[in-house]
């Protein structure tokens, strides 16, 4: 046979095991022992993983094979296909990118990783990210309140950016987006209240949120009653939100002056919403409230103490169902140290209070009656009512330029 009739040689593509069956593949994924299916652009497969750039190493086994369309492609060298273990090169998803970031990434910053149009759509297409809006990918749920936020135009702010950071509340807030006042083409939603804000608002926070102590001026003043106002103080200042009374005072005023009064209504010693609850009520009451009040020499701490006589210890289900001994104990040291023990759980606290109220106001007249308390002079604000869209509005206070007294002590007595 002459060298000009001598048929040429076509190879064959190379078998891969797969369980117990034969296939076909390239060489490079028969190495790495993964199957290999051809992309076409009409049939995307679901999300695969790609290789940030940033991280490839000399491992990266390259070839120059016809897959260069498939999503295991990356743009290295002149049409080059990137295939190695995730563990050797930090191969990742989209959705991994996305939740590493919080659960919202940006287009830009996906591609800054090496992500490319195929592997967004591919991504999308499998479920594993959405699209809140145009240019942005999310992890999160589609009835998440940031979600809903994002999809809108805007950020969350308000008691629904504060509850995203576990901000004590009795219900669910009602979700409250931030826009700027310079905003367009939003999306509107049922049931979502939208916010027009200062374009100056919009430098501060994150990409789903307006910066929290923003939120609180916000929601501090949107509070149904001046009950929930007051626990939202407390929770910032237990958390570390709010660093002193003048720096409250500086936050609450941002949209209301007469908001800076939840300063005298918060002592920041409430540790939890039950504590926080439980005090504005008894202050509305006339009583007086000392909150973490030390038992005698030991380490134990109270609550509060209402009117010099009751021990008042609230009880949440989440810290106290395992320590029932340990409570019973610090009952009898607050017994020892001339208070009178009383505990409430979470339904005496949220569910009925009047019968609770009653019983502590039995105590305090077994015992004699209110004890004299050293406490400042200077009066609570004065709660007015509903106006306009408020729901609770205090009394502008007044600033007292005299150092304050203990309630009962005259400035002559004190001078004598």
């Amino acid at each position: 046979m002459s060298a000009h009739s001598r048929r040429p040689h076509v190879p064959t593509r190379p078998s891969v095991t797969v369980g117990n069956s034969w296939r076909r593949g390239p060489r490079h994924l028969r190495q790495s022992g993964e199957e290999h299916s051809d992309c076409t652009p009409q049939e995307l497969p679901t999300e695969r993983p790609i290789v940030l750039r940033d991280v490839l190493t000399s491992e990266e086994i390259l070839h120059s094979g016809s897959c260069d369309r498939c999503l295991h492609s990356a743009e290295i060298g002149a049409r080059g296909c990137v295939v190695s273990s995730a563990r050797s090169v930090g191969m990742t998803t989209i959705a991994e990118l996305v939740s590493s970031a919080g659960g919202l990434l940006h287009k830009h910053d996906l591609v800054a990783h090496g992500a490319t149009d195929r592997h967004l759509t591919a991504a999308v297409r499998s479920r594993s990210v959405t699209r809140p809006r145009r240019g942005w990918y999310s992890t999160w749920d589609r009835d998440d309140p940031r979600y809903v936020a994002v999809s809108i135009g805007g950020r969350l702010t308000g008691a629904a950016a504060l509850g995203q950071l576990g901000a004590w509340s009795w219900t669910r807030p009602t979700v409250t987006v931030s826009v700027p006042e310079t905003a367009s083409r939003l999306r509107r939603r049922r049931g979502v209240r939208v916010v027009w804000d200062r374009v100056e608002l919009s430098e501060r926070g994150t990409t789903w949120s307006v910066d929290p102590r923003d939120a609180l001026a916000l929601a501090v003043v949107e509070a149904r009653t001046l009950e929930d106002a007051v626990i939202l103080v407390d929770w910032a200042r237990q958390s570390g939100l709010l660093h002193d009374d003048d720096d409250a005072v500086e936050v609450l005023s941002r949209r209301r002056a007469d908001a800076a009064g939840l300063v005298a209504w918060s002592d920041g010693g409430a540790e939890s919403i039950l504590e926080s609850a439980a005090g504005t009520r008894l202050r509305r009451a006339g009583h007086v409230v000392q909150r973490q009040v030390p038992v005698g020499r030991t380490r134990k701490i109270i609550d509060m103490v209402v009117d010099g006589i009751v021990g008042f210890e609230t009880d949440g289900r989440e810290h106290h169902q395992m320590r029932f001994d340990e409570d019973r104990l610090k009952d009898a040291a607050i017994a020892r140290s001339g208070h009178v023990p009383f505990r409430a759980g979470t339904r005496m606290v949220r569910d009925t209070w009047g019968p609770t109220a009653a019983a502590i106001d039995a105590l305090i007249g077994l015992a004699g009656g209110p004890r004299r308390v050293s406490a400042g002079n200077s009066c609570l604000p004065r709660v007015l009512g509903p106006r306009g869209r408020r729901h609770w509005r205090l009394a502008v206070p007044r600033v007292s330029r005299t150092q304050e007294l203990p309630t009962g002590r005259t400035r002559g007595e004190a001078a004598g």
